[in-house]
């Protein structure tokens, strides 16, 4: 590159290298987007494996640090939940959810918002 110092054109690398990963990892997004799900299903599978930490319904939740899915349904988007339930926490177990199950439980989890309550779907 002419007229470019040594750094300013590994600058300029680094910037194109990490330009390109971000659209690399966008695209494998965006192939991966928050489908159509069933809130029955959802709250079938929420109340066998999520209900062991978070309320899923009217009850408190077994572990008072894990949030209960109606305030969770008042703060987040699905994409917000499916980005959320895509990456990993300190504080939650690692579950592996086929795609269905995930969008069965992000349908539960706003269903609670469309309502405006909890309770069993």
């Amino acid at each position: 590159m002419v007229g470019l110092t040594n750094r300013q054109e590994a600058d300029i690398k680094r910037l194109f290298l990490a330009s390109a990963i971000l659209v690399a990892a966008s695209a494998g997004l965006a192939a991966e987007q928050p489908g159509t799900g069933d809130p029955q299903a959802g709250f079938a599978y929420a109340k066998e494996v999520c209900a062991n930490c978070h309320a899923i319904s009217d009850y408190a939740s077994p572990v008072p640090a894990a949030t209960p899915f109606d305030k969770i349904a008042i703060s987040k988007s699905a994409e917000a939940l499916f980005a959320w339930m895509h990456s990993t926490h300190p504080t939650m177990p690692n579950i592996a959810l086929t795609q269905q199950d995930l969008n069965d439980v992000i349908a539960y989890i706003l269903s609670l918002k469309a309502d405006g309550q909890s309770g069993d779907r």
